[in-house]
């Protein structure tokens, strides 16, 4: 049936700020530093492994249980160490924790907020060549100035490797001896597990350029 309900779609940022100033004196210098912050361009599906349903697509979504269904046996685990450690990275996980007694919606596990700040500055030099007014112009610029103090800061996160390359968090198991489904829960979850890792590329580093701009009038 073509009946898909309205979500989340891939690779979207669904928040971000940019704020600017610039102040120029009479010097002719040119100070400009520019701050961005924004949520998401990286995120994910909670998904099970195996094909719950049994409807040959393997994108079954997780249904995330609550405390009391967990303690009360109507959502089950293969084993004790399953169901803690299950449980443990729920609690440890601000998405999941927050959607409790729901299944997790499509592409809504959003990569955490990221914080860069850009800064420019630039100084003129005021010509006199043959009686006509030119202007050289020296820059220096540096993007995400917060890297080159950490290098942490200023960079975009995507999903653990240790998870997986998408967020298998469950696998089915089959039924019990009750009719009821039974799960368990992939070695790497547990509640000291990182959801996130930082995007060391080269295009998240700082970087900076200096510039060189001569003006005929």
């Amino acid at each position: 049936m073509n009946n898909f309900r309205l979500h989340n779609g891939l690779n979207v940022t669904p928040d971000r700020f940019i704020a600017n100033a610039t102040i120029n004196d009479k010097s002719g210098n040119h100070y400009s530093l520019i701050y961005e912050t924004w949520r998401g361009g990286y995120n994910y599906s909670c998904m099970l492994a195996n094909d719950m349903n049994g409807d040959g697509y393997n994108y079954d979504a997780v249904y995330i249980p609550t405390d009391k269904q967990v303690a009360d046996g109507s959502f089950r685990f293969v084993s004790e160490d399953d169901k803690t450690r299950f449980m443990d990275y729920v609690h440890s996980n601000s998405y999941l924790k927050a959607n409790q007694g729901k299944y997790a919606e499509p592409n809504s596990l959003y990569s955490p907020w990221v914080h860069r700040i850009d800064f420019s500055y630039k100084h003129d030099f005021n010509l006199n060549v043959a009686g006509t007014k030119h202007k050289l112009q020296l820059s220096f610029d540096m993007k995400n100035v917060l890297n080159l103090f950490n290098s942490s800061w200023g960079v975009s996160k995507y999903l653990n490797p240790a998870i997986g390359s998408d967020a298998r968090i469950l696998k089915y198991e089959g039924v019990d001896a009750d009719g009821v489904a039974t799960f368990s829960t992939p070695g790497s979850i547990n509640g000291n597990t990182k959801t996130w890792t930082p995007n060391h590329s080269i295009g998240q580093c700082w970087y900076a350029s200096i510039g060189i701009k001569y003006c005929f009038n």
